[in-house]
């Protein structure tokens, strides 16, 4: 009866049945049954606001018994006795059976205290543990102590959240901080970016503006027929050059008719005068013909004088280019007429 009194109460029988069934007391079975349908149809209609600071079991030694507190989130009149068999089926399982409910009271929340035996510590340690997020999802948790252990409080887990929080917003707020430093130098690099192109489009535009100018077309269009004139006085000189080698190399080699070959290289070099003079003058009317289209667009004074002046310089060019060739040919003819004496 001793253990009967200490070890049940109306919301756990099991100690009951268990001596029942292990010392096969037949005659109480029957009772034992009616009065477990009686406890089950009384835990599922009795609130717990009528159970508050009340005492459901003895009181027992803290020497062979741990404390097991709940704190849920609860209202008395909306939960029965027969939620808080759950409650211990849920979060011990097997070993839910051994807890005693001792009493319940009412705070902020519902205050379920507990006790079971000291060598089922660990186990029900682990258990807790394994259900916890049954028991927060299900039955409102705010708090489980085994013992000296909390298995769980909401209010440090908010605490640490928070602090975790807190140190995420003073790292975000220094990542913030660094970017917007890198933002600033960015900006000051597209600004000082922005400042050189406007003045590459400047020089830019300055460039078109001078390239489209008359006078600018004109001294390109000098400086390419310079170029061209230069370039037929260079392939000429090569050829006299090479037929004044020719000459004397066939003068000195041929012992009769010098006369013959001298008549015939000198109209080889009247037709090469001749050709170099109608290059000449093709030059200076391709010129002039530019020159009068840059008047025709312009009607200024200083196309024609530069006009005046290329056209003096190819005139001179042509009559110097003609007495050096002159002046040439009347030593190249001496020197053979020279080697033709000392050949007689």
């Amino acid at each position: 009866m001793n253990i009967i009194d200490s070890r049940c109460n109306i919301i756990n029988i099991v100690p009951i049945k268990a001596i029942v069934n292990k010392y096969n007391i037949t005659g109480a079975i029957k009772i034992i049954t009616e009065f477990d349908e009686a406890v089950n149809d009384f835990c599922s209609k009795i609130k717990v606001k009528f159970m508050l600071n009340k005492k459901l079991s003895l009181a027992v030694s803290s020497l062979t018994c741990e404390r097991v507190e709940f704190v849920l989130e609860w209202e008395p009149d909306e939960h029965t006795l027969d939620d808080i068999r759950c409650l211990l089926e849920k979060a011990f399982e097997d070993l839910g059976k051994r807890i005693i409910v001792r009493t319940i009271h009412r705070g902020n929340s519902i205050i379920i205290i507990c006790h079971a035996p000291h060598h089922m510590l660990a186990a029900l340690l682990l258990e807790a543990q394994d259900n916890l997020a049954v028991l927060l999802k299900d039955f409102s948790l705010i708090r489980l102590t085994i013992g000296h252990y909390t298995v769980y409080d909401r209010r440090i887990r908010y605490k640490i959240m928070n602090e975790c929080h807190a140190e995420e917003i003073k790292l975000a707020d220094g990542e913030e901080q660094e970017l917007k430093t890198l933002l600033d130098y960015k900006e000051g690099s597209i600004s000082e970016r922005d400042k050189q192109l406007d003045v590459i489009k400047k020089r830019k535009e300055y460039i078109e503006r001078i390239l489209q100018t008359p006078e600018y077309k004109l001294k390109m269009e000098r400086v390419w027929l310079q170029m061209a004139t230069n370039e037929i006085f260079k392939s000429k000189k090569s050829d006299i050059q090479y037929f004044r080698t020719s000459l004397l190399t066939k003068a000195v080699m041929a012992g009769t008719g010098k006369e013959d070959a001298l008549l015939e290289y000198k109209k080889e070099i009247e037709l090469l005068q001749e050709n170099i003079s109608i290059i000449s003058v093709q030059l200076l009317m391709s010129q002039k013909a530019n020159i009068d289209k840059k008047d025709q667009c312009t009607q200024s004074p200083k196309a024609e004088a530069i006009y005046t002046a290329v056209l003096t310089i190819m005139h001179y060019t042509v009559i110097k280019y003609r007495s050096v060739k002159k002046t040439r040919w009347t030593s190249l003819r001496s020197g053979i007429l020279f080697d033709g004496m000392e050949d007689r």
